[in-house]
């Protein structure tokens, strides 16, 4: 479980990724909002069970 804090969770990284069971809509949404992107998708999870897995990424915005 990833525990939320406004402007925190990324605190001195370039990049964070998660991975998001696919039917838990309101994780993706959360994790969307917050700015992460697809990266890619299993079919089963990391136990081999048949709940598919979309993996996600955040990347600190490079400056102009």
């Amino acid at each position: 479980m990833c525990q939320y804090r406004p402007n925190g969770f990324h605190a001195g990284k370039d990049v964070v990724t998660v991975d998001v069971n696919e039917q838990n809509a309101g994780a993706v949404g959360f994790y969307e909002r917050l700015g992460f992107k697809g990266t890619g998708r299993a079919d089963v999870d990391d136990q081999g069970r048949p709940y598919p897995i979309l993996h996600l990424r955040w990347q600190r915005p490079t400056a102009p």
